[in-house]
């Protein structure tokens, strides 16, 4: 859902869904995101020149990953804040743009007059002023979404700052996300159909969006799962795969030993070789 809302002073702010589709056609508005506050979604936002930005916390999670971003834009000079991801759900733009409440906001924002506990619109009202001067940020980690690759027993992994990065040759692989994992994520994996998809499970949230994304999947025959936000840092794909340990797993991943309670880095070490469009056809 992406839309103009207009609000009682008539301002430019863009409800979306995911941070990904932001570019620099949406110069000058306020974006209501979606995704989770970490610091690959601050990524997505840097150079756009936007006037602010709110994302969901994720329920903040290990050393408060899903409001990381917020730190990263006051480096920007950019003002930005989270809902609590119990207010609304994660990955619907619009249900937090009736529901959320804010969290989380940082000091640019505070000195706009955002506050804990404020309703999302009347936060994105004050967001919506004169436009902040954007401090460039010379931070590879900061500046640069990561893509990479590693290894788990035999088992090649792809590592991805966000489930937006898959790319038709990811089909069939095993791909770890720092995305959340709630309905926009399964809508890109299920468009490029990994062997297996491991996401952040978000803080789980209101009306368990946070995982909404597996049971979605599961209807495709598309095993995912997700790990515990408290054990492997959203927006940071290396750390859940370091330290994450699995909480939920649909049952397509299931029924190839991904277990609940499981460290993920040994889980996937363990993991079956999918089997690949051309041996199906074979």
């Amino acid at each position: 859902m992406n839309v103009w809302p207009k609000t009682s002073s008539d301002c430019k702010i863009f409800v979306c869904d995911t941070i990904t589709i932001i570019s620099e056609g949406h110069a000058g508005s306020v974006v209501v995101s979606g995704s989770h506050g970490g610091l690959s979604s601050a990524k997505f936002v840097l150079g756009k020149g936007l006037l602010g930005v709110i994302f969901n916390d994720a329920g903040g999670g290990k050393d408060g990953a899903g409001i990381a971003g917020l730190d990263v834009l006051e480096r920007a000079g950019l003002p930005a804040a989270t809902i609590g991801c119990t207010s609304a759900r994660i990955g619907n733009g619009e249900h937090m743009w009736v529901h959320g409440r804010i969290s989380h906001a940082n000091p640019a924002a505070t000195a706009l007059g955002v506050r804990s506990d404020q309703k999302l619109l009347e936060a994105a009202e004050l967001l919506y002023g004169d436009a902040p001067v954007e401090r460039e940020i010379e931070d590879d980690n900061v500046s640069t979404l990561l893509r990479c690759g590693a290894t788990c027993g035999d088992n090649d992994i792809v590592v991805l700052d966000s489930v937006s990065m898959l790319t038709p040759g990811d089909a069939d692989k095993i791909v770890v996300t720092g995305s959340h994992g709630g309905i926009p994520a399964g809508e890109y994996a299920i468009r490029f159909r990994p062997g297996l998809t491991v996401f952040n499970d978000a803080g789980v949230g209101c009306d368990r969006a946070g995982i909404a994304a597996l049971t979605r999947m599961d209807a495709e025959g598309l095993a995912a799962a997700a790990i515990d936000c408290m054990t492997g840092r959203i927006g940071d794909p290396r750390d859940m795969l370091q330290h994450g340990v699995i909480s939920f797993a649909n049952k397509a991943a299931q029924a190839r030993g991904v277990k609940p309670g499981s460290p993920l880095s040994e889980t996937l070490a363990k993991y079956p070789p999918t089997m690949t469009a051309a041996d199906r056809s074979s």
